[in-house]
């Protein structure tokens, strides 16, 4: 479970941060688009928590966090890897590891290329290093039924379940909770987002990926949803860890959630290694 959230005072508004404390390393995790900080509660597991600070937050217009004041400042990868990075400062965290899953892992990335603060290691999931190319953007993802919700600028009760479903896994049950936050999260940091993704106002993060020494982790579902497998096996990386993408058979677009005791020692062993 996570522990209690407290709510920081930051230059992209009030955002809600769960922090485990402790003097480990620090180890930031970052959720998808719609989703919220709960979805992580597998990984605040003592085994973890006891060697490592691990935190999570809500971003702007997603669960307990407040919506963005300046949309076109926070929605966009870069305001979200800002707003990262700002965090960890104000937590006095001058290095970390991060956690990105689906666009979070797009968040980490794009603070590999701010270069404001050094990481020790970031892990994706769900997250296709993409270039300014939007022929390979398509390439690097499956066609889904859900796909076009990932910009909606509203989500009836039955779009956030279906995406909810379809993003957190199949196979799992619904969480009432993680549903919640589906339902909360601000329409414009979908339509925000997306415009600036799609509209290639962001930086080419297969570029950053291939270029970086900082060392990255793949971990994908092998009935991934979204994002294509292939792709990622056909991806440069400047420093891949273990050198291999590491796939989960049976598991869907959130590994983590999904299937925390065969995530978990994956996890575990990459911060043991570049953190610990």
């Amino acid at each position: 479970m996570l522990p209690k959230a407290e709510t920081l005072s930051t230059s992209h508004g009030a955002i809600s941060l769960a922090d485990s404390g402790g003097s480990g390393p620090a180890v930031l995790m970052i959720h998808g688009n719609s989703a919220r900080k709960e979805i992580f509660r597998h990984q605040f597991d003592p085994a973890l928590t006891a060697r490592y600070r691990l935190l999570a937050f809500d971003l702007p217009g997603h669960g307990e966090s407040a919506d963005a004041a300046d949309p076109k400042r926070s929605y966009t990868l870069m305001g979200y890897a800002d707003l990262a990075a700002e965090i960890l400062a104000m937590r006095g965290i001058a290095k970390a590891t991060v956690l990105g899953w689906s666009l979070g892992g797009h968040i980490g990335i794009e603070m590999i290329n701010q270069a404001k603060l050094p990481l020790s290691g970031l892990l994706i999931t769900g997250t296709p290093p993409v270039p300014n190319d939007v022929a390979v953007i398509g390439k690097a993802f499956h066609p889904s039924p859900v796909m076009d919700l990932t910009g909606a600028a509203e989500f009836s009760d039955a779009d956030a379940e279906l995406y909810c479903k379809h993003t957190c896994g199949l196979a799992v049950p619904l969480d009432p909770l993680i549903v919640a936050g589906y339902k909360r999260t601000h329409g414009l940091s979908r339509t925000t987002m997306f415009e600036s993704f799609t509209g290639l106002e962001v930086p080419d993060q297969a570029a950053v990926v291939a270029g970086t020494e900082v060392p990255v982790a793949v971990v994908s579902g092998g009935d991934e949803s979204f994002v294509n497998n292939d792709y990622l096996g056909r991806c440069r990386y400047g420093n891949l860890w273990r050198g291999t993408i590491f796939v989960l058979p049976g598991v869907g677009h959130a590994p983590f959630w999904e299937a925390p005791p065969r995530f978990n020692p994956l996890f575990a062993a990459f911060l043991d290694e570049v953190a610990g």
